[in-house]
């Protein structure tokens, strides 16, 4: 049978002669978990590869990988969210400067149904697997756990590591990561497809990265045991000030959108900036949930009147980073620590690195603008 996907799609990029076949969504769902490692069923096109030694060192190395994400990060997210009651205000998730961190944003926001992650790394696309030569593959799959390694250890993606996955032979840049992630979250991949942002804000399906236009990459999958389809869309794009004007593509698909959750964790203090103070105003207007660190919007830009700060772990300056400049105290932030911080038993951002991580759980009070 068929399966449908077009009313799985974002609002704004709705498709209604995207039919993927049968037999494509099966070879994309194998692809997903031969990533993550998973056992393959026989008729499956990468079964041959699944019994061979350099295959099986990958299935080992991903078991422990996923053994470590769940019981150092999410086991303890799950609990934090549960002894706190978190939980999204609406089914829509926009993490911008997520790079490929997947883990986090399914982790805190389970329950929605539409996704938008947005960095500056490539998508690139999924090639023929199947035509790669063992000693590719393996390589390739090498590079890969290298590159997801880094959240199984910090929770946190290292700019330079996420760099490296570009020039990946047989899995390049940043959509491998987000399968191989989302199969080893146990999330049931049905199919993908190359993107590219239109003038009007549609995602369109294309074969390859575009030159001339914002390019992409869209996954549809399920959660186990539930027929809902969901969508995760990653597009390669640089947040800049005028990022959700109405005047550009990006704005356009961002208006489409409604209230959403907003996540920025390790997001380089860009809204410390003030050529992007327009810009975290606007944000904040058509958010009515964020979660994030020290580095994403500054705390005074919230409107006491309109927003309830919860704060989790330690603040006492901003991070140092090692190509940019050290960001100047928030002391009303800090105030807001010294007053009611909680603890925090998780990497979070920046402070995975310190030991001394924060987290800001900004929820819109009812009746706020």
């Amino acid at each position: 049978m068929m399966l449908a996907l077009a009313g799985a799609l974002l609002p704004a990029c709705r498709n209604d002669s995207l039919r993927a076949p049968h037999n494509e969504q099966a070879q994309q769902h194998q692809v997903a978990e031969f990533l993550a490692g998973h056992t393959l069923p026989a008729e499956s096109i990468f079964y041959e590869r699944t019994q061979k030694p350099f295959y099986q060192r990958h299935q080992a190395y991903m078991l422990k990988l996923k053994e470590q994400i769940f019981s150092r990060h999410v086991s303890h997210i799950e609990e934090w969210k549960s002894s706190n009651r978190f939980k999204a205000s609406s089914r829509t998730a926009v993490y911008l400067l997520s790079g490929a961190d997947v883990p986090n944003l399914m982790t805190f926001f389970p329950d929605c149904k539409q996704y938008l992650m947005v960095a500056l790394q490539p998508s690139a696309e999924i090639g023929d697997l199947a035509a790669l030569s063992d000693g590719e593959l393996d390589r390739s799959l090498q590079k890969l756990r290298v590159t997801m390694q880094d959240i199984a250890k910090r929770n946190y993606f290292r700019s330079a590591v996420l760099r490296k996955s570009k020039t990946n032979f047989g899995l390049p840049g940043i959509a491998p990561i987000l399968l191989a992630f989302l199969a080893t979250l146990n999330k049931e991949v049905i199919a993908y497809e190359n993107v590219v942002l239109d003038d009007s804000g549609r995602l369109v399906r294309t074969k390859r990265d575009s030159a001339t236009r914002t390019s992409g990459f869209r996954i549809y999958f399920r959660e186990p045991g539930d027929s809902e389809i969901k969508t995760l869309v990653y597009l390669s794009l640089k947040v800049d000030p005028n990022f959700i004007s109405t005047q550009k593509p990006e704005g356009k698909l961002f208006a489409t959108f409604g209230q959403v959750n907003l996540m920025l964790k390790a997001a380089i203090y860009l809204f410390h900036e003030d050529a992007y103070s327009s810009l975290a105003a606007e944000l904040l207007k058509k958010s009515d949930l964020v979660l994030q660190d020290d580095s994403g919007i500054p705390a005074h830009y919230f409107p006491i009147d309109e927003w309830k700060f919860s704060l989790f772990g330690v603040y006492s300056r901003s991070a140092k980073l090692n190509d940019l400049k050290r960001y100047k105290l928030q002391e009303d932030l800090r105030e807001l620590y010294a007053q009611s911080a909680q603890p925090l038993n998780f990497a979070f951002g920046y402070g995975s690195w310190s030991g001394r991580s924060n987290l800001m759980w900004a929820s819109r009070v009812k009746g706020g603008q």
